[in-house]
């Protein structure tokens, strides 16, 4: 939790301090206004809870006007959206980084998923909300935003699928973005389940292990010559 924290402030420093050459002060002083915004809201989120903290209070604290918050989000469920991209962002990036290059693949990609079940652990009853914002999102620059973001969570499991290819360890002709698709998907649907009460941490947890390598099965290069190597005995003895 702490370093998750630890990753997220260094990402909102980083953003105000790394400019673009080309950005100019208009540009500028929108994103500091964002920033400040996406600061103000996570810290009332954490400490009222999503349902208690108003826009009103978040504007304040952001010390800007209501009417300048609405030209950025046009409702408290787009903010919590806003925070969400905010903080996994890092989070993603932290938690390619640290997989284990030369684990097996299904190590790897549990603990990819891992680092957000560690998120969303942090707060449930805001992890509740935003599964059920995610599913329904009325904004259209809010759902490209989101599109964004899972093209890029997305793109790094293909990149560890690509790696494990790399290494013979994977079928070549498989495609990478394909299967990380597959794989996110199998993850998405157990944090439903997990977040709408459908089944518990627990089972989560045994379950998501046990759908990641059924996915994988047939396509890693160890499962197929042990497969192979099986049943070569049964052939000779016909």
């Amino acid at each position: 939790m702490a370093t998750i924290a630890k990753e997220r402030r260094k990402t909102a420093v980083e953003a105000e301090t790394l400019e673009a050459p080309s950005e100019g002060r208009r540009e500028r002083k929108k994103r500091r206004t964002l920033q400040r915004i996406i600061r103000a809201a996570r810290s009332l989120f954490e400490r009222k809870g999503f349902e208690a903290a108003t826009t009103q209070e978040i504007a304040e604290r952001a010390d800007i006007g209501t009417g300048t918050l609405f030209n950025y989000a046009k409702t408290k469920e787009e903010l919590l959206l806003m925070v969400f991209r905010d903080d996994m962002m890092p989070l993603v990036e932290s938690a390619f980084a640290t997989a284990p290059k030369q684990a097996p693949l299904l190590d790897q990609i549990v603990h990819y998923f891992d680092r957000f079940i560690a998120y969303h652990r942090r707060d449930i009853k805001i992890a509740k909300v935003l599964i059920r914002e995610l599913s329904s999102v009325h904004s259209p620059e809010q759902r490209e935003k989101n599109r964004e973001f899972v093209r890029f969570l997305v793109g790094k499991i293909a990149d560890l699928v690509r790696a494990a290819q790399a290494q013979g360890k994977l079928r070549t002709d498989v495609p990478p973005l394909t299967l990380a698709h597959n794989l996110f998907a199998v993850y998405y649907r157990l944090l439903e389940n997990w977040l709408g009460e459908y089944i518990t941490l627990d089972q989560y947890e045994r379950r998501i292990r046990q759908a990641l390598e059924l996915q994988l099965r047939g396509f890693l290069i160890e499962e197929s010559e042990t497969a192979l190597s099986r049943k070569a005995p049964a052939r000779r003895r016909r």
